[in-house]
């Protein structure tokens, strides 16, 4: 995107956001691959001060927070590497209040679950189990 100032084009790199529709594409995987699981959805994007959970879910009586990254196809990493230490902290902090506030949950998980992208579709789903912070 370029910008002009008095009438001198100034060449400026700006950011494009993520495509709406490729993150409710996403979102519609993640939610299918989720109720094909058993897993029973609570809330989506739920948060605290600043901190956040994509999603919270539970199956066999156990709770889920689990956050989602998406990695692009072909990538080497492991699927959990897509995950910040700053959002890792996020989920942890914004869990660990809402079990504050829903006392009735007496186990409950962090997980991570990764959207594998080709050419911006989502594919595949990898889903990392209890997650711990090193």
């Amino acid at each position: 995107m370029y910008r002009y100032k008095k009438g001198i084009m100034l060449a400026e790199y700006i950011p494009m956001q993520p495509d709406h529709f490729t993150e409710e594409k996403i979102e519609l995987r993640v939610l299918n691959w989720l109720a094909e699981k058993n897993f029973q959805l609570i809330k989506r994007k739920w948060q605290y001060c600043n901190c956040e959970v994509d999603i919270i879910a539970s199956r066999l009586n156990k709770l889920h927070f689990i956050g989602v990254t998406t990695m692009q196809y072909p990538d080497t990493g492991l699927p959990a590497q897509g995950v910040t230490r700053r959002k890792m902290l996020s989920i942890l902090q914004a869990s660990q209040q809402y079990l504050k506030r829903n006392p009735e949950w007496k186990e409950a998980v962090i997980d991570i679950l990764t959207v594998t992208l080709v050419s911006e579709e989502p594919k595949d789903c990898i889903y990392t189990r209890n997650i711990r912070m090193v």
